[in-house]
């Protein structure tokens, strides 16, 4: 029996005679199947990481950067349990048994529901109100041989990786190569001079991911290593309640009512225990509610874990969880985390200078010198709020249509001039890292150093000049300059 979920459209023009074509990919944009297919969905991923490192998904995926992309998205699946779709578990499951998906040639689903009480699709996307391009009558036209299209499928995951806007130029190169390298050569022609050798930070640091490999990278990444080499620059750190390279070697019984466990290989890898009870807590923000006020209770910092029942785990789910982290690899596109051994580790919470949420603080700095200093914390990033300031905490100019600043801007940090002279001694030998700090009861804290924000695949915000501005410090040579133009 066939594994099949016919798809609602085609972004291809016509390839053969019949009337549709198979893909590896499913989709949840207009679907039908059987329920002896949905019998195969693990909906908690067991069989995952064995199927990771079969030769099953490496014959599956068309590269290295594919493997990395769908891993990716799976393991922030287990272990943070976003993005929040059945159709991962979905596509995982056809993969697993080398199913295949029917898409026609022509698009049969024309989605009309857009609005802010959806659940997920509340904005403009290309799927939305096609026009339906009905079968022509008879039966229907069969290829003469059911296989998968390998090139369409490339295009289809290159489209995903690029951005809908230019799927229709993936997908015409899927039938014409020669086509998508003109598109490519047309495509650097008509961008600005000016900013093409004005590479912004995403750009920068796709080339460094691509192309830099220094010991100090792995440093920063390592959630322990990253601890001793702060303290010897004299900068605090979360104190460690007890770190582990085995499930079984943490004092599960010992640990405090309060406290956060996380792996020392991955970022948003963090469980939380709250008077007694673990929750999956990745970056906190299903633990906060509409408005975080100043009168909330300092020892909190914000948190209230009553309105998240749904994240609570059982110690023996939080075991498994743990046992997959030291299992797993963060990121394969990623060299340091590749290099770092997996550990756990146990901190405290930390409880913020002032009443109210505890802001993380994050320096942009280029060889100790910062250049922005952004502001989250857990409300700001369910609310898609933008906070960019300088180092004189004056808002900087940003120009974004995607975020928006809240009505009142975060207070200065008490320990502000602490945390830029922490910065300077950490980074003067680093071209480019974003250092996190918290400012707390104790004083400034290290929260992590980053190296690769954001992964090289987004920018700070969505504002090209202020991109590039904030990226123009972070000197490339110019070998390194040219090789950033076409990562």
């Amino acid at each position: 029996s066939q594994f099949l979920s016919p798809r609602q459209c085609s972004r291809f023009s016509r390839r053969s005679a019949s009337d549709y074509w198979a893909s590896a990919y499913a989709d949840s944009w207009g679907w039908a199947t059987w329920r002896r297919c949905w019998a195969l969905v693990d909906g908690t991923y067991g069989r995952w990481v064995p199927f990771r490192d079969s030769s099953a998904f490496a014959s599956t995926c068309s590269g290295r950067d594919e493997q990395a992309y769908w891993g990716d998205i799976i393991q922030g699946l287990i272990t943070l349990g976003k993005p929040s779709s059945w159709f991962y578990g979905w596509l995982l499951a056809g993969w697993q048994q080398g199913a295949l998906s029917l898409w026609p040639y022509r698009n049969l689903v024309s989605h009309i529901g857009s609005d802010p009480a959806a659940t997920h699709c509340q904005g403009r996307s290309p799927y939305l109100h096609r026009p339906l391009q009905p079968l022509p009558p008879g039966p229907l036209r069969h290829p003469a041989r059911l296989c998968r299209d390998r090139q369409a499928d490339r295009a289809l995951y290159l489209g995903r990786r690029g951005g809908r806007q230019r799927l229709w130029q993936q997908c015409l190169g899927a039938l014409h190569p020669w086509w998508i390298r003109c598109q490519r050569l047309s495509s650097h022609l008509q961008s600005s001079v000016h900013d093409r050798l004005r590479p912004d930070l995403a750009r920068k640091v796709r080339w460094r991911l691509r192309l830099e490999r220094q010991p100090w990278m792995v440093t920063c990444a390592d959630k322990w290593a990253v601890k001793g080499w702060a303290a010897e620059h004299g900068v605090a750190t979360a104190a460690t309640i007890a770190v582990a390279s085995h499930v079984d070697d943490l004092p599960w019984q010992q640990l405090p009512a309060r406290c956060l466990l996380k792996a020392s290989h991955g970022w948003s890898w963090n469980l939380l225990r709250w008077d007694g009870h673990w929750y999956r807590f990745g970056d906190g923000d299903q633990f906060v509610s509409e408005a975080e006020t100043a009168a909330a209770d300092r020892d909190c910092g914000g948190l209230q874990p009553e309105r998240a029942p749904h994240c609570r785990l059982s110690e023996a789910e939080v075991r498994e969880i743990a046992s997959t982290w030291l299992e797993s690899v963060y990121s394969e596109r990623e060299w340091a985390y590749t290099q770092i051994p997996p550990r756990l580790l146990v901190e405290e919470i930390l409880q913020p200078a002032r009443p109210g949420p505890l802001f993380d603080h994050r320096f942009f700095a280029m060889h100790g010198r910062v250049r922005a200093i952004g502001v989250g914390s857990p409300l700001y990033r369910r609310s898609a709020a933008l906070v960019l300031m300088d180092t004189h905490w004056r808002p900087l100019p940003v120009r974004s249509t995607l975020y928006e600043w809240p009505l009142q801007l975060p207070p200065r940090p008490l320990g502000l001039a602490a945390m830029l002279q922490a910065v300077q001694r950490l980074g003067a030998d680093i071209p480019f890292a974003r250092f996190d700090f918290y400012d707390t009861i104790a004083g400034p804290v290290l929260g992590e150093v980053t190296v690769t924000p954001y992964g090289g695949i987004s920018n700070p915000t969505d504002d090209p000049a202020f991109n590039r501005w904030l990226a123009a410090p972070w000197y490339l040579g110019p070998l390194a300059r040219w090789q950033a133009l076409w990562v």
